[in-house]
């Protein structure tokens, strides 16, 4: 059996091929600053409702995101949002904290599968996008393997 570290993306996918998903949002999205003064509880409570919920949906539509599945990806997320609020900064919403994180976790193999793991070898993600709606949109993109981005090149 292969180990983790020994799977590469696939690259018989054309670059740029795109599906988009749409699910019923679990619940009301959260920031990173909103998870930050959460009680640890209630932080796990809600990223596993997300997860369960989003894994399920993704499960559901298995054909849609197949022709993607072991590819490295660009993950772009619309989070909706019942009413309009100026003060909302999308930024707060994606990385490692608020509503993104679970609905990236989705995707993996702790979820549906489609990538092993979240990294930047097989994952890149975008700011999220706020809008008013109920549905939590997600566009799946191919990118190349290109070299990951080194901080420490002075180029």
């Amino acid at each position: 059996m292969a180990t983790r570290s020994a799977v590469e993306p696939r690259t018989d996918v054309a670059i740029g091929t795109s599906v988009r998903l749409r699910f019923a949002a679990p619940g009301a999205p959260w920031s990173g600053n909103q998870e930050s003064s959460m009680h640890y509880r209630t932080r796990s409570a809600r990223r596993a409702l997300w997860l369960t919920a989003l894994t399920a949906r993704l499960m559901e539509q298995r054909d849609a995101w197949a022709p993607v599945a072991g590819c490295r990806l660009e993950v772009r997320i619309g989070l909706p949002f019942a009413r309009a609020n100026a003060s909302r900064d999308p930024s707060n919403y994606g990385g490692g904290a608020g509503t993104c994180k679970p609905i990236i976790d989705a995707l993996t193999s702790a979820g549906a599968g489609i990538v092993p793991d979240d990294t930047p070898r097989w994952v890149r993600t975008t700011e999220p996008v706020l809008y008013l709606g109920t549905d939590v949109v997600v566009v799946l993109t191919v990118i190349g393997p290109g070299p990951l981005w080194d901080p420490t090149d002075p180029a």
